[in-house]
């Protein structure tokens, strides 16, 4: 499937792709002619988030936004070229939907370089009810959580 079909049947609500979607949304860096490494399925990623990002929020695109965040932060870890922006895009989608358990992945792209943590705002884990937040991340209980719980709590 190309990125024109991708695209079309995800416009058709056909969010039931799941293979179909992970392996042509996947971090795959490959060297261009001019020796750069890039990612060759940035640029479908970058487009899905403009689809997106136009639901103001919408909580089915949650999975594959989730899915698209942690393949963004691959890139970034990789050091490959892709699109401004796309990182902050799938933060703030990830926040307009508003679910606690995506703290801790919005806090790992914020913290990821000196790039990401300018561009990933704080604001973004103050949404909702903070004390839900904080209280939902504590109970979870893992490093990562509790981390993030006193981030949010020192703010």
């Amino acid at each position: 499937m190309n990125e024109t079909e991708l695209i079309q049947e995800l416009e058709r609500n056909n969010w039931n792709l799941t293979n179909v979607i992970s392996e042509t949304l996947a971090y795959e860096p490959v060297t261009t002619d001019r020796n750069e490494v890039v990612c060759k399925n940035s640029h479908l990623r970058f487009k899905l988030l403009e689809k997106i990002w136009s639901t103001e929020g919408d909580v089915k695109y949650r999975s594959i936004n989730r899915f698209i965040l942690q393949q963004e932060i691959l890139h970034t870890k990789g050091g490959c070229w892709g699109f401004p922006g796309a990182m902050s895009w799938a933060v703030e989608n990830l926040y307009s939907i508003g679910h606690p358990e995506d703290l801790i992945l919005l806090y790992e792209a914020k913290y990821i370089n000196w790039d990401t943590e300018m561009g990933v705002l704080s604001q973004y884990f103050l949404g909702g009810d903070t004390q839900e937040a904080i209280n939902y991340l504590k109970n979870k209980g893992t490093k990562e959580a509790l981390e993030v719980a006193d981030f949010i709590d020192g703010m």
